[in-house]
């Protein structure tokens, strides 16, 4: 899972373009091979802080169209 900077730092275009190609933006899928250790930078309860406001500015913006 993307930590809550990460996920601020993608901005609304892309999250609008994954929901509509059906891509979970809150995940990445990466070999073992792919991932090093590292610190947390947040807890579990400000990624989900900040899901909600990504998620909030996404259905307020006129480009997203949940219909699509």
């Amino acid at each position: 899972m993307w930590d809550s900077a990460t996920l601020r730092q993608m901005g609304t275009d892309l999250v609008i373009r994954c929901e509509r190609e059906n891509l979970d933006w809150r995940v990445m899928t990466l070999d073992q091979s792919e991932v090093e250790r590292a610190t947390e930078r947040d807890s579990e309860h400000d990624v989900a802080a900040a899901v909600s406001e990504i998620t909030g500015e996404m259905l307020d913006d006129p480009r997203f169209d949940p219909e699509e």
